[in-house]
C-alpha cells in the first residue's frame, strides 16, 4: 500500500486476516499528525497548493505542486509532465482523519509480516519517518535509491515491483 493507502492498510491489518503488509512511502502510524507540520515548513507552496485543492473540492489536477514534488524527486521530466496532469488532491475528509492520530495495531505484535520501503529522494515521508514505521511493526526496512515519494511511478519501478513480489513469495511459502 502506497502513501495514505499505506496509512489505511496499517489501520485495517489488524482487523482483516491477512499473509503480509507492504507498506512503500507510507504515512507513519500515526498518520500526518507529525509529517504534515513538518512538510508545510519544509515545502510550504506545495502543501498549500495540495491544501487548497483539497478544501476546493473541484478534483482539478494539482500540477504546480506535482510538478514541483515530481521534479524534485528526479523523476525525468518528460515523465513528469506525463503524469503531473493526471495527479488531483486528496479528499479533505481524508487528509482530516491521516491527520488525527488513531490506534494502530502493531503488525509485528500481530504475526503479520511487514515490509517497509523508503524512497532515499522522498520529500514527503522522509527516511527515518519510514525507519520509525518499520520498528514499530518490527518489519523489514529498505530504502530503495534513485526513487521518491511516487515509487510505482519511478524509473525502477518494475525492478521494485518484482522485489516486492520476491519478499511475497517468501512470506507466503
Amino acid at each position: 500500500a502506497h502513501s495514505l493507502g499505506g496509512l489505511l492498510a496499517q489501520r485495517l491489518a489488524a482487523q482483516e486476516r491477512i499473509a503480509g503488509l507492504v507498506l512503500l512511502a507510507s504515512l507513519p502510524p500515526e498518520g500526518m499528525f507529525f509529517v504534515g507540520p513538518r512538510f508545510a515548513a519544509t515545502d510550504t507552496l506545495i502543501w498549500l497548493e495540495a491544501l487548497t485543492g483539497s478544501l476546493a473540492k473541484t478534483g482539478a489536477p494539482i500540477r504546480d505542486a506535482a510538478r514541483r514534488l515530481l521534479a524534485g524527486e528526479g523523476l525525468p521530466p518528460a515523465l513528469v509532465e506525463r503524469y503531473a496532469p493526471r495527479m488531483g488532491p486528496e479528499s479533505a475528509r481524508a487528509l482530516a482523519e491521516a491527520h488525527a492520530p488513531g490506534v494502530v495495531p502493531s503488525a509485528g505484535i500481530a504475526g503479520i509480516p511487514c515490509l517497509v520501503l523508503g524512497g532515499r529522494l522522498d520529500r514527503l515521508i522522509l527516511r527515518a519517518t519510514a525507519l520509525r514505521t518499520a520498528l514499530y511493526h518490527r518489519a523489514e526496512f529498505r530504502t530503495v535509491a534513485g526513487m521518491g515519494h511516487f515509487m510505482p511511478l519511478d524509473p525502477g519501478a518494475d525492478r521494485l515491483a518484482a522485489d516486492v513480489m520476491d519478499w511475497i513469495d517468501g512470506v507466503v511459502s
